[in-house]
């Protein structure tokens, strides 16, 4: 239980999630500015300015009401409390890492504590989840052995009904939960699992690769291994020479051994770099297997599986630049060894003279004279990067064939500098709409001191950065200052309505954005605000292997993984398929002004309407956002009308899998759970402290009181009659004023 304190603490529920909440911020920040700005010009602002203060008054209860925050409270209590006790019964619960008993028999010793403790007053009712829910103390034989916390918790948000408390018995799984829905009740965690410190034990850390590839051609898998207790003598003699397999499973189903491998790790890690091949395309699975030693912890975090999607063509990037910087080599290189993505740079030498670098099949005909002016000629480029230079040094049909370039379905991507944005003069040129912020003068921006960076959790999943921010973590994780820093970048202000920041700088006066994007008509802008992420190419292996991949999915994601027909045209956010998982996709209306969308989503549950929600500042873009029920075939389908007569129909089938490799991560989730369970109320315990946790639960389930969230918005009808009395005085002020 939180602790008690004479100013109650809030517990914020917003309708909203996080980027939709911040543009409603934006905009009606914007309109109040604007009108007050209006009414100041025509009567003044002295005599306006109580019209004024009660209009953000009136904002700021629109913005609590959307916020919805809540008190926790003690109520008095019913005949008796309902509590739901939800047990994991994965593969990892198996794991013997405590005294010679199981995960999962500690955990049911857990559960019979509390039946003791809190069987006078409440009734407790166990549900068993893997990576699917049983409404039964212990599911079925032919159980699957998966982990999905967030499922099991949106599935007892919508089937569970009305409980007093909510009590997790689990290791966390591989993935952090993120259900759409959580019940209405306080969560107390009990986090099952021993100190790894104390485990004798060897691992897959990390498997990777890049997610998509050109086939037939030859790419790059990393893996990272790791071994716990190898300091012990007996077990260091074991791991000087681990055997390891690759495995791959084409599209057609079938699987052979790629390679076997000897890795040695006795100093703690290791690190192997495997060359293969996708010959046809479609989904490919990789499988690494590291040789367990008989006395090991668990062979379960020995396996990990890597899915490539392997594509006919490459993505061709195009770099342009007037000015030779340092970051091209360096981009290059990450760009350039990259098999689904073909780079071209084109730069000026001196004059008019230019030099094109491209693959040696690459067409560059059309590249010798300077960037492409004619008509659709930049079409041929999925990405465009453009270095920094002054914009007096570009001329009027290029700057015009960039716009038409994005606005017609391009991706670009900006890099910063001294002469980039501000400091090249781009406020008054015919590019300002393409630069994500609103620029002021024509001074350089440019700050060089050193400031680690950062991912915003609401940007996490966003595919430009999509798992960045566990190479942040993992960093710190394995000691010195565990930061990434730039130690130069353009100051970002006021940012245009649409855009959305990817990556911050941490200076010691706050944060400042370095990648933003925004859309522009149907392509998409990034800005990179500074001009030295090519030193983390060099640096330490974090920081090269950071810098590699932010490069490869930021042209990723600028060249749009998009399809779609005439009308409707679909970008896809996310990539979490899988049960309680969040994706989402841009939708565009092109050609077709007036039409009416209707969004939906089928599973074996049935259909629901899924809300479209239009991108702010931005006509003809819509947001859809979507979570997942059940396993199998979900299949989404978009509808345009236009004067009631059908337009154009947009189906795809999404196949939502649970995760992978159950037990890659054997460690006790403590710090995800105590998040968790904190956001809704409760807190975690270790299961060293389930004593305490049934105490906890016992004086919020007593008798005379309970523990329950108050809406501060729908309390007493206080808050309806707050925003009537702040409408009722908006009007006599105008009439009192007489403001028109």
């Amino acid at each position: 239980m939180p602790p008690t304190s004479l100013i109650p603490a809030l517990v914020w529920r917003p309708a909203l999630p996080p980027l939709a909440l911040a543009a409603v911020m934006l905009l009606l920040a914007a309109m109040v500015f604007i009108q007050a700005r209006q009414l100041a010009q025509r009567f003044g602002r002295r005599r306006t300015a109580p019209i004024v203060a009660v209009r953000g008054l009136a904002v700021l209860l629109l913005l609590t009401a959307i916020l919805d925050p809540a008190i926790m409270r003690q109520a008095a209590a019913g005949p008796r409390r309902r509590l739901l006790v939800l047990v994991d019964r994965s593969a990892s619960m198996q794991v013997r890492d405590a005294e010679g008993a199981t995960r999962e028999a500690r955990a049911d010793a857990i559960l019979e504590k509390l039946r003791e403790r809190l069987g006078d007053v409440a009734d407790l009712a166990v549900w068993s989840f893997t990576d699917r829910v049983w409404k039964e103390s212990s599911p079925p034989d032919e159980a699957d052995s998966g982990t999905d916390l967030g499922g099991a918790l949106l599935t007892a948000a919508d089937e569970a009904g009305a409980v007093d408390a909510l009590v997790l018995l689990t290791d966390g799984g591989d993935e952090p939960p993120e259900p759409p829905r959580m019940p209405r009740a306080p969560i107390f965690a009990g986090v099952i699992g021993s100190d790894p410190a104390t485990w004798r034990d060897t691992a897959v850390g990390t498997f990777e690769g890049p997610p998509t590839v050109e086939r037939r051609t030859t790419f790059e898998l990393t893996a990272r291994l790791h071994a716990r207790g190898h300091q012990a003598p007996e077990f260091h003699t074991t791991l000087s020479n681990r055997s390891v397999r690759l495995w791959h499973r084409q599209p057609d189903g079938s699987e052979s051994l790629v390679e076997t491998r000897q890795a040695d790790l006795s100093d703690g890690e290791a690190t192997l770099r495997l060359p293969v091949r996708c010959e046809d395309e479609g989904l490919h699975l990789f499988r690494l297997d590291l040789e367990s030693g008989g006395d090991e912890l668990s062979p379960l975090n020995n396996r990990r599986t890597l899915r490539i999607e392997a594509r006919g063509e490459s993505l061709d990037v195009l770099y342009f630049s007037r000015r030779l910087g340092a970051d091209l080599k360096r981009l290059r290189q990450a760009l350039g060894t990259d098999p689904a993505l073909a780079f071209t740079a084109l730069y000026r030498t001196g004059g008019e003279r230019y030099v094109v670098q491209a693959p040696d099949e690459a067409d560059t005909a059309l590249l010798e004279r300077g960037l492409p002016t004619a008509p659709d000629a930049l079409k041929r480029y999925d990405c465009l990067l453009l270095g920094a230079f002054p914009a007096e040094l570009w001329q009027a049909d290029e700057m015009r064939a960039v716009l038409d370039y994005v606005s017609g379905g391009g991706g670009l991507i900006w890099l910063g500098g001294e002469e980039a944005f501000e400091g090249g003069g781009y406020e008054a040129s015919a590019l300002a709409p393409l630069i994500p912020w609103r620029m002021h003068g024509s001074e350089s921006t440019l700050v060089r001191e050193e400031a680690p960076i950062s991912i915003p959790a609401a940007s996490a999943a966003d595919p430009a950065v999509a798992g960045l921010a566990a190479i942040l973590e993992e960093a710190r994780r394995d000691g010195g200052d565990g930061q990434i820093v730039l130690s130069a970048f353009n100051l970002v202000r006021d940012l245009a309505p649409a855009a959305r920041v990817l990556m911050e700088a941490n200076r010691p006066r706050g944060r400042t954005p370095v990648l933003i994007a925004q859309p522009y008509g149907r392509g998409r802008v990034y800005a990179f605000a500074s001009n030295t992420s090519w030193q983390w190419a060099g640096g330490t292996p974090a920081a090269a292997d950071f810098y590699r991949r932010l490069w490869q999915q930021l042209a990723r994601a600028a060249a749009g993984d998009n399809d779609g027909g005439r009308h409707l045209r679909v970008v896809w956010e996310g990539n979490r398929l899988r049960p309680a998982g969040r994706t989402s996709a841009r939708v565009q209306v092109v050609d077709a002004p007036g039409a009416q969308l209707s969004a939906s989503l089928t599973d074996a549950r049935g259909r629901q309407s899924l809300p479209l929600a239009p991108e702010p500042g931005v006509p003809g873009i819509w947001r859809v956002e979507m979570s997942f029920r059940t396993r199998g075939e979900n299949h989404f389908r978009i509808e345009a009308l236009r004067d009631g007569a059908p337009l154009e129909t947009y189906e795809r089938t999404l196949l939502v899998a649970p995760p992978g490799d159950e037990g890659a991560h054997l460690e006790p989730q403590h710090a995800a759970l105590e998040r968790l369970a904190t956001r809704e109320g409760g807190r975690a315990y270790a299961e060293t402290e389930a004593g305490q946790m049934a105490e906890d639960l016992r004086r919020a389930l007593q008798r005379g009181t309970r523990t329950e969230l108050v809406s501060l918005v729908s309390y007493r009808h206080g808050f309806a009659l707050a925003i009537i009395a702040t409408l009722a005085a908006g009007w006599l002020l105008r009439r009192r004023l007489s403001l028109a």
